[in-house]
Parts: C-alpha cells; structure tokens; sequence
C-alpha cells in the first residue's frame, strides 16, 4: 500500500458520508405537510406568485395550456399530477422542477412562497383536495 492510499481512501469516506448527510437533510427539511396554514390570505398570495411564475404553462386557471413548449399538467385534476397529491411533492415539484418539461422555481420563489402556492393549487382544485 502506497502512503497515499490511505489518504485517498479517507477522503472518498469522509466525501461518501457528506453526501448522505446532505441527502437526508434535502429528505428531512421538507414537512410533509403544508406549514402554512390554507387561508385566503395564503390562497391570494399564492395566486399572485402562480400567475407571475406559472401561469405561461399551466395558464391562468391551471388547467395548462397545450400550446406550451410541453404539455403543462392540468393543476385542477389531481389524478393527472405525475408526482403525486401530498403538499411535500407539490412543493418539490415547484422548488425542484420535474426534469426537462419544468423548470425549478428555488431561486425565484422562497419556501414560504411556495408553500403559498401549494395552498393556491389546492383552491383550485376539488374541494374533497383541500386542507380542513
């Protein structure tokens, strides 16, 4: 063994459990539900932000527009959500983006913000979808 095998193999090791400290952190700081509470309040301001951020895809009611660059889900219809209905996988969806189709929102939208536009989505939506 080389003198600098060992110090290779510490760092992959201390790389290695970096990494999965920052995994499960990115996992663990999303709650899986909705912080803040669905108001109208929270509804309206999450409205502002989906039609500044949002509306040239899935276009002003949410039912997305077919003339998008892809074919933006119908935000009224939870079936059709590719990520699932819980608020955690809206949020990432909006924070994260969801691959090519749709861009992230973290550097545009606060947590807060999003999580406002959860809210907005969920107004949008059958009422049996919305928080009690």
């Amino acid at each position: 063994m080389s003198p600098r095998q060992p110090s290779f193999v510490a760092s992959v090791l201390v790389l290695a459990t970096t990494a999965g400290a920052v995994a499960v952190i990115g996992q663990s700081s999303v709650p899986e539900r909705n912080p803040v509470p669905y108001a109208p309040a929270s509804v309206a301001r999450g409205r502002s932000f989906f039609l500044q951020n949002c509306q040239s895809c899935h276009d002003e009611d949410g039912r997305g527009r077919s003339a998008a660059v892809a074919i933006a889900a119908d935000l009224t219809d939870p079936s059709r959500w590719k990520f699932g209905t819980g608020d955690a996988p809206l949020f990432k969806t909006i924070k994260n983006g969801a691959g090519e189709a749709m861009p992230p929102f973290d550097t545009d939208l606060k947590d807060d913000q999003i999580w406002d536009v959860v809210n907005f989505i969920r107004s949008i939506g059958p009422a049996a979808n919305r928080p009690q």
